[in-house]
């Protein structure tokens, strides 16, 4: 299980990175057609 885990705070990190993204542009969408 540690072997995997530099693999996966990298996926996470890569997972968070276009969550964030994906809820900032969801937030310009949102706030333009309000």
């Amino acid at each position: 299980m540690e072997s995997m885990m530099p693999n996966w705070s990298r996926v996470q990190n890569q997972t968070s990175t276009n969550f964030r993204s994906c809820v900032t542009l969801a937030g310009f969408f949102h706030s333009r057609c309000s």
